[in-house]
C-alpha cells in the first residue's frame, strides 16, 4: 500500500564538480523524500505520560508517595496527568513511539538494518512538518516547537481530535487496571486515558536512495503488530494487545 502526498525534498545547492580532482573522496548529497500516511488503530490505545510515571516512581522509592484511595477525584487527576497534550488541550501520542515500533519491526526483517533506520527514517506530525517547511521556504527557523514530538490523536469515525476535560464528548475514557510498581512489585491501581477508536496522521521523511515508499509502508504494517503505548504486544513488562494499528491513505480534503 502507498501513502499519498509523496514529495521529493530538494538536494543541497553546493553540488560536487562534474570532474573532481584525482584522489578526491566523493560524498554524494543524500536523496530525501516524504509521504503522508494514516495509522488507524486495530485495538485501543492506552497512553501514560513518561514524565509522570518517573515522578511517581521516584516518590514511591523515597517513601513519599500518597496512598491510593478509591476516590473519583484521585482517579480523574491521575487520568489527566497521564495524558500527553498539545495546545488547546488536544491529546497526542509520542511520534518517537511510532519510530521505535518501526525499528523493532526492522530488527525482525533481514532486508532492513535497524541501526541505519534510526538515522534514515523519521516520523513527524503533519502540522509540525508543514509549519517547518513553510518557515524554511521563507528562510527562517521555526520558533514554535509545539507538536514537534507529539502526534494529535483523532477519532477516525468523526474526524474530530481527542481532547477536553473528563466528561466532554471528545475526551478519552478512563482506563483502570492493576499494575505492579516499585522494586517490590507492589500491586496498585492505575488510571490512564484510553482511546477507541483512534488514528494519527504522520509524515514519514526518509532516504529515498536507501528505501522505497512501498518498503516503508510494508514495514509500518509490521510495526502495527509491535504496537505503541501501554500494554502493547512488544512492551517489555505487562505486554498486551493494545496499541496495534494498520495503515490507510490520508483522506483528501
Amino acid at each position: 500500500m502507498k501513502g499519498n502526498g509523496t514529495k521529493t525534498l530538494g538536494a543541497p545547492k553546493n553540488r560536487l564538480p562534474a570532474e573532481p580532482p584525482e584522489g578526491t573522496v566523493l560524498v554524494r548529497p543524500p536523496q530525501k523524500a516524504i509521504f503522508r500516511i494514516r495509522l488507524v488503530g486495530m485495538t485501543p490505545l492506552v497512553v501514560s505520560n513518561f514524565e509522570t510515571k518517573m515522578e511517581e516512581m521516584e516518590k514511591r522509592q523515597a517513601g513519599t508517595g500518597a496512598k491510593r484511595k478509591k476516590d473519583p477525584k484521585v482517579a480523574a487527576n491521575e487520568w489527566q496527568r497521564a495524558r500527553y497534550q498539545l495546545a488547546g488541550g488536544l491529546d497526542g501520542v509520542k511520534a518517537l513511539s511510532v519510530k521505535r515500533a518501526l525499528e523493532m519491526a526492522a530488527a525482525d526483517d533481514d532486508t532492513v538494518t535497524k541501526t541505519n533506520l534510526k538515522w534514515q527514517v523519521f516520523v513527524f506530525s503533519q502540522d509540525f512538518f508543514d509549519r517547518q517547511q513553510e518557515a524554511e521556504a521563507k528562510g527562517k527557523f521555526l520558533e514554535d516547537r509545539e507538536g514537534c514530538d507529539l502526534l494529535p490523536i483523532m477519532n477516525p469515525n468523526t474526524g474530530r481530535p481527542y481532547g477536553g476535560g473528563l466528561g466532554s464528548k471528545d475526551a478519552p475514557e478512563v482506563y483502570t487496571a492493576m499494575a505492579r510498581v516499585g522494586p517490590q512489585k507492589t500491586a496498585d491501581v492505575r488510571h490512564r486515558p484510553r482511546f477507541w477508536p483512534w488514528a494519527v496522521d504522520v509524515v514519514i521523511r526518509y532516504r529515498s536512495d536507501r528505501y522505497t515508499q512501498e518498503a516503508l509502508c510494508n514495514l509500518l504494517l509490521k510495526a502495527g503488530d509491535v504496537g505503541i503505548g501501554e500494554e502493547r504486544p512488544s512492551a517489555p513488562k505487562a505486554s498486551g494487545q493494545n496499541g496495534m494499528f494498520t495503515i490507510r491513505e490520508v483522506p483528501k480534503e
